[in-house]
């Protein structure tokens, strides 16, 4: 047209100058932001992108939103010829001003949220160039923290496994470390993007055994493994807020940033954040718990999972939500197949339910009542194992006798974290209740509910001080008292001794006992308290004080009577002369 017009219309071409269309093509006007995108990219590989033209360019897309996709169409199509050629540097550029585009038109995003998660994608696949699947990983973290809702949730979903893929990248050189925590940090956008939403993703259990194996840096033995995580490197791991800028990028600087071992901190720390109901916290532990089994890191020595529940455990007390579950959900898993048929995977559980119970804070809840009512089930169990072992091998015995000293451990723990008498006198009267008519399963639900009764006598300022005795436990008691076995009845009024009056368990003061270096039996030590209760422990603390006198007052009673009745029989003695 531009031809045509020189030769055909000279003067329309000098009267109508501003007609597009009679004007030559190298005469029409440029669109602003095709300007702007010129401008931006550097004409060499050691120049900087211009960033005032980058801001420019953002400032006109949120003035002129119909121009987006456009842009995004200029910008994906730049990208993928630059990929082809391997012109990285361009491509960063690229990115730099999608990265920009999430800050300045977040509520324009609908409009080049796809382009960027299609490119982000073809970022992750360039397995040949580490630094361009860094790039996609940051640039995925800096849109997922950018969100305001759950639109693109299952557009996430779908590069999760990728990522796993990259945070697990080893190599011998060690060169896959940069690499493996950009993964991390991008699981770790994705583990919040879950909590904040409320949607836990379908490979949420990948997320996990990738997290985990980057916790502490795992070295796999034929035997068993060795971690080397405490609970002291979670406390020094900064909230979610300070990690995030309020801009949606990264505020972590120096080693941390390519420490794989860092990232995962921040992925337990927000997996621990997931913890608002119930059943997404027992989502979270069967993920958790799953991994332990399978590679068998329970040991509180040598495995990874005492670590990894204390600071969870320290997360979730510090939030003030589902206190002491974890606790009741672990002391669970002690009943699950692949447990059960692993011994020794049993004993560190149990150690490590005693351990997470002494670092626990004192507070009764329904949770940790649980608890304890499950640890004094396995308690009868490990009694009732022992009444009749001269069948079993020696290692069934002495497995068995671990067993019973750990659960005792655990229960003494769970005991004191409750912190009251009453909820634990409570769980005591319900086993007696669903005690069996069985002689031997009796017995053994006797011996429990004793030891547990010696237990409690040793919890401080027991809430039953002052009041009366447990109604509910009385008469449990008392039935169990007429019960048809013998020993049955001596263990019911054993229970009433040591839950009326626990000093009655040691009679004599402290003071009393002869010096010995040999540790003292855990039944006499543990009822050495005063009684719970005021009306009985008055009278039989003034029993205990005051035994001898009253020995004293009989003697003296008896030798008045005698000295009266010789009286009498003098006074009467003439009389009968008579």
């Amino acid at each position: 047209m531009g031809m045509i017009s020189r030769q055909v219309f000279p003067v329309c071409e000098s009267l109508c100058f501003f007609c597009p269309a009679l004007r030559a093509r190298s005469r029409h006007p440029v669109k602003r932001y095709k300007k702007l995108l010129a401008e931006i990219f550097p004409r060499s590989p050691d120049e900087e992108p211009n960033d005032r033209k980058i801001s420019k360019l953002c400032e006109y897309a949120s003035k002129t939103p119909l121009r987006i996709p456009k842009i995004t169409s200029t910008l994906e199509q730049r990208c993928y010829k630059d990929l082809r050629t391997e012109n990285f540097h361009s491509v960063k550029v690229v990115m730099c001003i999608y990265r920009k585009l999430l800050i300045s038109c977040k509520d324009q995003m609908p409009l080049f949220a796809s382009s960027l998660l299609s490119i982000a994608q073809i970022l992750l696949d360039q397995t040949r160039h580490d630094e361009i699947r860094i790039l996609g990983c940051q640039t995925l973290f800096d849109f997922v923290n950018n969100q305001k809702d759950g639109t693109y949730m299952f557009n996430l979903d779908s590069m999760i496994p990728k990522l796993c893929q990259i945070a697990q990248e080893m190599r011998e050189d060690g060169t896959a470390m940069n690499l493996r925590a950009a993964g991390l940090q991008a699981l770790s956008s994705m583990v919040w993007f879950m909590g904040e939403f409320s949607h836990i993703s379908t490979e949420f259990d990948n997320v996990v055994s990738v997290v985990l194996e980057n916790y502490g840096g795992v070295k796999k033995n034929s035997e068993q493994e060795e971690v080397s995580p405490s609970v002291e490197p979670m406390r020094r791991i900064p909230s979610w807020r300070l990690i995030v800028s309020e801009k949606g990028g990264v505020n972590v600087l120096g080693e941390d940033m390519h420490n794989p071992g860092f990232w995962s901190r921040v992925c337990l720390h927000n997996i621990a954040k997931l913890a608002k109901e119930a059943t997404t916290v027992r989502r979270v532990l069967e993920s958790l718990f799953r991994y332990f089994d399978n590679g068998n890191l329970w040991s509180p020595k040598h495995g990874l999972a005492l670590s990894v529940l204390m600071n969870m455990q320290l997360i979730i007390e510090n939030s003030g939500q589902n206190r002491h579950f974890i606790l009741s959900i672990l002391i669970k898993h002690l009943d699950h197949k692949n447990v059960l048929k692993n011994p020794n995977m049993q004993l560190d559980i149990v150690d490590v339910a005693t351990s997470l119970a002494r670092e626990t804070k004192v507070q009764s809840s329904v949770a940790i009542i649980g608890a304890l009512s499950d640890m004094m089930r396995h308690l009868r169990k490990s009694i009732h194992c022992s009444l009749d072992d001269s069948n079993l091998g020696t290692e069934v015995i002495e497995w068995n006798r671990k067993f019973r000293a750990a659960v005792d451990d655990c229960l003494v723990e769970l005991t004191h974290k409750v912190g009251d008498a009453g909820p634990v006198l409570d769980m005591m009267a319900v086993m007696l209740e669903n005690m069996s008519n069985i002689t031997v399963m009796a017995r053994t639900s006797i011996s429990a509910v004793y030891r547990t009764g010696q237990i409690v006598a040793t919890i401080p300022d027991l809430s039953y001080k002052n009041k009366t005795f447990p109604e509910a436990l009385f008469h449990q008691l008392l039935v169990a008292m007429v019960c048809a076995d013998h020993e049955t009845r001596v263990g019911a009024h054993r229970i009433l001794s040591v839950v009326l009056v626990p000093s009655s368990v040691c009679p004599r003061p402290l003071a009393a006992t002869p010096h010995t270096s040999k540790k003292s039996p855990i039944g006499r030590t543990l009822s050495r308290t005063v009684s719970v209760f005021s009306s009985s422990a008055a009278l039989f603390e003034k029993l205990k004080k005051e035994p001898s006198h009253s020995q004293e007052n009989i003697s003296h009673e008896t030798k008045d009577n005698a000295v009266f009745g010789e009286k009498q029989r003098l006074l009467t003695a003439p009389c009968c002369t008579d």
